[in-house]
């Protein structure tokens, strides 16, 4: 059993060994509407290719926190907001609330799955995925 000032120095400098994880710092949605979140604040931009009320998905470097890519399960667009070869015509619908989940593949840092999801009404259109891989496109991306 750890004594009570073991324990709180276990506490104290456990923050100096964690790290954090930064796939979630850019969140795209709306019109065109992004925030990046650096130590310091939150960053407006308003760049992005997506016009959607519901529904975004979007994915950073876990390293660096730059932007990877976004999708709103219809369409996949890169970092630098443009429509990623193959990534038209993904299974999703505007209306689901989350059309599309990215999701790191396990055992890559390079590729990651998009599952989309249909309009709840929707039965003949099925859940789906697709897999984006970082390497194609000088860096940019393929679906």
């Amino acid at each position: 059993m750890l004594r009570p000032t073991t324990f709180f120095l276990f506490v104290l400098l456990l923050p100096l060994h964690a790290t954090a994880q930064h796939e979630g710092d850019n969140w795209v949605f709306g019109w065109n509407a992004g925030l990046r979140f650096k130590p310091g604040g939150a960053f407006s931009y308003f760049s992005g290719s997506q016009n959607t009320r519901e529904g975004i998905s979007c994915i950073s470097d876990k390293n660096t926190g730059d932007l990877l890519f976004y999708t709103d399960g219809i369409q996949v667009w890169d970092r630098n907001h443009n429509t990623m070869p193959n990534g038209n015509g993904l299974w999703g619908n505007y209306s689901a609330a989350q059309s599309g989940v990215i999701i790191p593949k396990p055992g890559s840092d390079t590729r990651y799955y998009i599952f989309t999801a249909p309009q709840i009404n929707q039965i003949s259109t099925p859940y789906a995925w697709s897999e984006v891989d970082m390497t194609g496109n000088n860096g940019l991306g393929t679906n």
